[in-house]
């Protein structure tokens, strides 16, 4: 499954992507279970690809992408894959974003990351 919203991060439709990066972070909103899976299938690569908000119209998929992220870095093998990918120049970036929802989400994950 984890695979198959991976490959809806990429679809042009963007209530697709939202749903899926949605799902990403659902899988692990109340247990570290998946958390490991989450990291080693790459899935955590793929939203932090996602969040950002180049090229997406309105930015509704990288918001969710980004919110996602925020919910998987708060476990241990999530946290490593983006602290290890040097995406949190693009987080502090994204935090200081004129658009307030983007900031809000790219702190979160900041934060979590501490």
């Amino acid at each position: 499954a984890i695979g198959a919203l991976m490959a809806c991060l990429e679809e042009p439709i963007d209530k697709t992507r939202s749903n899926a990066a949605g799902a990403l972070g659902n899988l692990v909103r109340n247990s570290e279970q998946l958390a490991a899976a989450l990291a080693k299938t790459k899935a955590v690569d793929a939203l932090m690809k996602a969040s950002d908000p180049k090229g997406d119209g309105q930015g509704s998929s990288s918001r969710v992408a980004l919110y996602s992220l925020g919910t998987v870095v708060a476990y241990g093998p999530c946290k490593a894959v983006v602290q290890q990918s040097g995406f949190d120049a693009r987080l502090n970036e994204l935090a200081k974003s004129r658009d307030k929802t983007l900031a809000k989400y790219a702190t979160r994950v900041l934060d979590r990351m501490k």
